[in-house]
């Protein structure tokens, strides 16, 4: 808990210092290579975590196949029922609500109609209009490009360091880097975190969101639950477990460390297959989010590695997506959280 408030702390901190940097036109120079080192350092020591833990080396064949099962039905459940509640509830797919948009834009119209009015000239303005479609035409190519390249850049960003850490963890780093890890990780999500702050100050637009979603941002949370339990059942049925165990598996959330300690008294394997299956979720839905934020939705990606979206992995999703995905990530990962101890309990007393 104190962790998290540092966290917090840090990034409500640096959101005040982006807001007063705005204000006075300053421009930080090297904010972001500084975030992607440690971006990457971050990212290759959770590998390196993972890798060094000779349970999940040791169950790969076995109980790795079963979690590997349902936590892709988790991961497609999930990602599946928050893109039909965004689509009931009228956000488009970087998150912005349709009717929010089009009242600007008809304010936008309006205000052009005045202007016109007022005695604009109209052979200028196509003539205008003529010359920025010439230049203009170029740039609106070059944009899918420029996304595509984007994307890639950010997956491998994601997918080398993890990699490289996985297998450095497993073949030869000492002990004293693992156990220190820890501490690591803190250092660089306080740096991460920090500069998310900034970034969402100079933007200046994530209160607005706030408002204009409302009560929206707090229903995702629960419909992220309600997806991964339909993903868990369905594959529970495919590789041939019980329904409640594979409902205890996903009450997890992607808390690794609580919801297999709390299984274990339940049974051995379900919190063997509880442990790799969370540890899956966070590494596989975070390879999965430039994927899932480019193809299919902000939103859908907030919820994709679980409970650690309010803090491991919140840097990594406003990187993917946009600041206006924080209140969502963080949300989501409180609820998750909050619901593991809750969850676990329920579903193995069912």
């Amino acid at each position: 808990m104190d962790v998290l408030i540092l966290y917090l702390s840090l990034c409500v901190l640096g959101y005040f210092l982006g807001a007063y940097l705005k204000k006075r036109n300053i421009v930080l120079k090297g904010a972001s290579v500084l975030q992607t080192i440690a971006l990457v350092a971050l990212v290759f020591v959770m590998g390196a975590r993972i890798g060094s833990e000779d349970e999940i080396v040791r169950s790969l064949d076995t109980i790795g196949l079963k979690a590997l099962v349902i936590t892709l039905f988790i991961l497609a459940g999930t990602v599946l029922t928050a893109f039909v509640v965004r689509k009931l509830l009228g956000f488009d797919k970087y998150g912005n609500l349709k009717k929010a948009k089009a009242a600007k834009g008809t304010d936008e119209a309006a205000k052009i109609t005045d202007e016109d009015a007022k005695g604009t000239d109209v052979v200028n303005a196509e003539v205008c209009v003529e010359s920025c479609k010439a230049q203009g035409e170029g740039e609106i190519l070059d944009q899918p490009a420029e996304e595509a390249k984007s994307d890639k850049t950010m997956l491998l960003t994601i997918f080398i360091p993890v990699t490289l850490g996985i297998l450095s963890g497993f073949l030869f780093l000492p002990d004293w880097f693992i156990a220190a890890s820890g501490t690591i990780i803190v250092v660089g999500l306080s740096i991460l975190l920090f500069f998310v702050g900034i970034d969402l100050g100079t933007e200046g637009t994530i209160v607005q969101n706030f408002k204009t979603a409302g009560w929206r941002v707090i229903l995702f949370p629960f419909v992220m639950i309600i997806g991964t339990y339909i993903g868990s059942v369905v594959a529970g049925f495919v590789i041939g477990i019980s329904a409640k165990d594979a409902l205890c598996v996903a009450s997890g959330f992607g808390w690794y460390t609580l919801a297999p300690a709390m299984l274990a008294e339940y049974s051995i394997e379900v919190s063997a297959i509880s442990f790799m299956h969370n540890v899956m979720r966070e590494l596989i839905g975070l390879l999965l989010l430039p994927i899932v934020a480019k193809r299919i939705g902000h939103i859908e990606s907030t919820g994709l590695v679980g409970a650690g979206s309010m803090d491991v992995c919140l840097p990594i999703i406003v990187r993917t997506t946009s600041g206006n995905m924080a209140v969502y990530a963080f949300i989501i990962g409180v609820v998750l959280s909050t619901s593991v101890p809750i969850m676990v309990s329920f579903m193995m007393g069912l």
